[in-house]
């Protein structure tokens, strides 16, 4: 297994959504996610490039949302 190949393992791993998720966020398609995964399938930088910005935009959604729930939660604790 190559170092992206394993890279991309360890990320997904770590992602709380599902792969198929992961996959229309990217726009690469599930079975070529599940054959990196199950080692048929060798993974290029432009996978591992779509995944990256796929799960940085994830976080940036997340810690935005996160904001909202937490200022409005401020806001109830104020009135």
């Amino acid at each position: 297994m190559s170092q992206l190949e394993e890279a991309i393992r360890r990320a997904l791993a770590e992602v709380p959504g599902s792969l198929r998720a992961v996959a229309r966020e990217t726009g690469v398609a599930h079975s070529t996610l599940v054959r990196i995964l199950n080692g048929e399938r060798s993974a290029t930088p432009e996978v591992v490039e779509a995944l990256a910005d796929a799960l940085g935009r994830w976080a940036e959604q997340c810690s935005s949302a996160e904001g909202l729930l937490r200022d409005s939660l401020s806001q109830e604790v104020d009135e």
